[in-house]
Parts: C-alpha cells; structure tokens; sequence
C-alpha cells in the first residue's frame, strides 16, 4: 500500500493506519486528535494548536481548515477492503435489478396466458406455448 503523508501544522502525518480524528477546540485546548491502529494497539498522537494565532478576517480558525483537510484526504484514500466492498453491492443491485426485471417479465407472460386460457380463441396450447418461448405477448 502506498504511504500517503500529507503536511499539517508544520508537521508530516502519515494517512495510513488512521482509525479516527477529532478535535478540541475550546479556551483551554486547541488539538487535532489522531488515533492510529498500529500492530494492534491504538496509538494517539496530538496536533497542538496552542500557540497558532488564527486570522481574526477568516471564517474558520486554522485548526478548522487542517481538520477538514486531514478528513478530505481520509475520505480519499482507497481502501482495498472498501473497493471490494463497493464492487460487491454494485453485483448485488446489478442481480437485484435483472431479477426485478425477470419477475416482471414472467408476470407479464402468466398475464398473457390467463388472457389466452379465458379467451374463445382456438389453438390454446399452441399461442401459451409461443408466450413461454418465444415470449410474445
């Protein structure tokens, strides 16, 4: 897997192994939490923003923009596990929706045959036998 780093708060973070993010911002604390999944065990690492002096024309503070980046570059990286999974529910709306479709084609053919078999027509076997297969109806 490639080793995907990304530069925040003067400092490199890997994007690998991330389990989750948050983040503190009140008067006491400003941190981005980053807990990492490391042979096992949960690693915390903090991204202090204490000493950052934000913009006061900006909307967002500084630790607001960091955090939504670290989440757009999360959100980004292709799991292999997620692929597959996404690959698999494409397979199943894909049989989903040709079953759909096959289920409305065999009630349109027994609505056929009933409207044969109530029918004064003649030849009965021969006109249900073209609906089963040669689908005409």
């Amino acid at each position: 897997m490639e080793n995907k780093m990304i530069f925040i708060n003067g400092e490199i973070i890997s994007l690998n192994n991330i389990w989750n993010i948050s983040k503190i911002e009140n008067k006491d604390e400003r941190i981005i939490l980053i807990n990492y999944v490391v042979d096992g065990k949960i690693i915390r690492y903090d991204l202090d923003y204490s000493d950052v002096k934000d913009d006061v024309n900006e909307e967002k503070t500084i630790l607001e923009k960091d955090f939504e980046k670290l989440e757009k570059e999360l959100l980004n990286v292709e799991d292999p596990e997620i692929k597959k999974l996404e690959a698999r529910i494409k397979d199943l709306e894909f049989a989903n929706s040709i079953s759909r479709d096959l289920k409305d084609r065999y009630r349109r053919k027994i609505e056929a045959i009933y409207k044969i078999i109530n029918s004064g027509k003649l030849k009965k076997n021969k006109l249900i036998r073209e609906i089963i297969e040669n689908e005409k109806f």
